[in-house]
């Protein structure tokens, strides 16, 4: 498992292309660090908002 992202030009010029894989759920942690005692505002706070439960709520 790949992201799409750091594979972009491949994908794109066709050196690589994407694989279906049916009934399959790849999942992956993310982590998020930051100073000691400085918690994350603003866009970066509202992003790891989103990030506390998956898409269904889990």
């Amino acid at each position: 498992m790949l992201s799409e992202l750091a594979l972009g030009e491949e994908l794109s010029s066709r050196r690589l292309v994407k694989v279906p894989i049916a009934g399959v759920r790849l999942r992956r942690q993310l982590r998020a660090v930051w100073p000691s005692g400085h918690r994350p505002t603003g866009p970066a706070r509202d992003l790891l908002s989103l990030t506390r439960s998956g898409p269904s709520g889990e």
